[in-house]
Parts: structure tokens; sequence; C-alpha cells
């Protein structure tokens, strides 16, 4: 029988709710119950990751409508995503049909990453002096002065001037408050250029973008959620956001969740990981397909979906039962 993906999401949730239920039990004593993973692999730190960076605040209950909100608009912003790419790549298939024009595409992709990139900070972000940051000016590694006056330093080029790992790096574990403005400005570039450059005729990945996007715009949803509930750890909630738009956009659950959990060293947020990837993926299904499905169907590559098309009947003489 034809094993159904929405199968393996309920079988993941179910999994994932039974650890939670035995965390939560091996976590009693307190006035308050929270997560005791019954394995510690290390800190949120990780390796290699400077000492400053503190280990990630224990989520509790009170936290889990917040993953789920993060979850449903990662899925909505995933939809936006699929859908804008999956409209440019129609566009691309039927008008970048020779060499040059594709040479011509990626060439115009590039000019317009590197005017995003060196354009934005001097457009959009102000300068801060670095003893008023209101996060650990080491976090900032490195930290980009840019058109700034001496003793300044601009926290938007700090971002987007650095390879997306550092970034993604900074996001999740910066103390502090990383600025509203710069936070959402990083997260709209890093999404439209991914959108835009998904597709090229050139190797291009997915995953690294949708995380940095959804790592940016999971910290902002914390640190604005700080102003209701104090004890949410905003690093944590970019490591959440960052698996709900990579679910949005690839519908991938599983797999999303796995790979922020080895990439961070971190298996206590496994479950927060798993709420926001699963509504990430339902919310998202109810306007798009995944974007690989998409694109697989663009392509015309023969794929079998999880269902069979409407009309579709057995063969003639089979009876049920």
């Amino acid at each position: 029988q034809h094993w159904h993906s929405s199968l393996t999401a309920l079988a993941f949730l179910g999994a994932c709710v039974a650890v939670a239920i035995l965390a939560l039990e091996r976590g009693r004593g307190g006035e308050e119950r929270v997560w005791a993973p019954p394995i510690s692999f290390g800190p949120f730190e990780g390796a290699g990751v400077p000492d400053f960076y503190a280990a990630e605040a224990q989520w509790t209950l009170l936290h889990v409508p917040v993953f789920v909100v993060t979850g449903l608009l990662g899925g909505l912003a995933g939809a936006l995503f699929n859908a804008a790419n999956v409209r440019l790549a129609r566009w691309r298939m039927a008008n970048m049909t020779r060499g040059w024009h594709k040479l011509a595409d990626a060439l115009a992709i590039s000019l317009i990453t590197t005017s995003a990139i060196f354009g934005a900070p001097y457009l959009l972000s102000q300068c801060r002096k670095l003893d008023e940051l209101p996060l650990d000016e080491r976090a900032l590694e490195p930290a980009i002065q840019l058109h700034c006056a001496e003793g300044e330093v601009s926290v938007l080029a700090s971002l987007t001037f650095v390879e997306l790992d550092v970034a993604v790096k900074t996001l999740l574990h910066a103390p502090g408050s990383v600025p509203f403005s710069d936070l959402a400005v990083a997260g709209v570039i890093w999404g439209v250029l991914a959108c835009v450059t998904y597709g090229l005729h050139i190797p291009s990945g997915l995953f690294v973008p949708c995380i940095v996007t959804g790592s940016a715009f999971g910290r902002l949803i914390g640190q604005a959620a700080q102003f209701l509930i104090p004890s949410i750890d905003p690093g944590g909630m970019a490591l959440v956001g960052a698996a709900g738009f990579l679910a949005g956009v690839t519908r991938l659950t599983i797999s999303a969740v796995v790979i922020l959990m080895e990439t961070t060293t971190n298996a206590a947020y496994v479950v927060p990981l798993a709420l926001a990837a699963l509504a990430a993926k339902h919310v998202g299904d109810v306007f798009t397909e995944g974007l690989y499905d998409e694109h697989i169907r663009l392509l015309g590559i023969a794929f079998l979906p999880d269902e069979a098309p409407r009309g579709a009947g057995g063969p003639r003489g089979a009876r049920a039962g």
C-alpha cells in the first residue's frame, strides 16, 4: 500500500508528542514544567562558537502558541515564495531559450544581488555607536563600519556582508536585541534574492538561504514576543523560524528538523521545531505544492504524486473487497 506523506507527518507528530510528554515528566519538581531532554548533546552554541554566546533558555508550554504561530507564518511566507518563484520559472522557460539569454539572466541577477547587498545599508540602515548597541558587539563578527563614522557600525551590513552561515550564527546566538528594522530588511533581502536566484541555469542552493531568511523573521517574532512573554528566547525563536520557513518552501518536515538539530547540536528544541515545521507544511499545502514538486512538474519529469488524479479508477474488472 502506498505510504502517504500525511501519514508520515502524523507519525512524526505522534513521536514528538511522546518525547515531549516524557521530557515534561522528567522535568517535574518545580513550579513550571520545562524541557528536560532525555539525552543531552551539548549546549546550543555548539562547537567552535565563542564562549560569550549564552546557552539557549529553556522553553515552556507558555511558548508553544508562539512556536505554532511562527510555523503558520512560515507556511504562508513559503507559499508566497513558491508562487513567485514558479511564475518566474515559467517566464524563464518561455523567454530564456538561447544560451546567451541564460548567461544574461545570471549576470542580471548577480548585478541585482550586488546592488541590494551594497545599497541597502546606505539607504535603509542607520549607523549605531558600538557602546550603545542593544546587542553584544562581539556577536557582529566582523562588525562592519561601511559608511559610518569612527566608533559606529552598520548592523545591517554586518549581517549581509558576511557568509550566510556566519549570519545564521549571529541570529541564533547573539545576546541582546538585534534592531527590528535591520532584521526585517535583511530577511526581505535574503528571501527575495533566494526567490529570484533559484531556477537560474547555474548551480544554486535553497536550504541555507531559507534557513537564514527564516532565522531573521523568527528572531523578529521572538523579540516582539518578549514584550508579552519575557522568558522567550529570541535565539531559539530564530531556530524555530528557520524550521518554519524551510518547511514552508520545501514541505520537508522530518528532514528540516533533523538538519537544524544536527547543525546546532540542539536536541532540546526538537518539539518546537516539529510544531513549526508541521504547521508550515499544512498551511503551505493549502496554497501551493512544495518548491521541488513544482519544479518537477514544470520540467515534465515523471513523478508519482501522493494522491491519484481525480477520476482515476482501478483496473477494469477489479472488485472492492
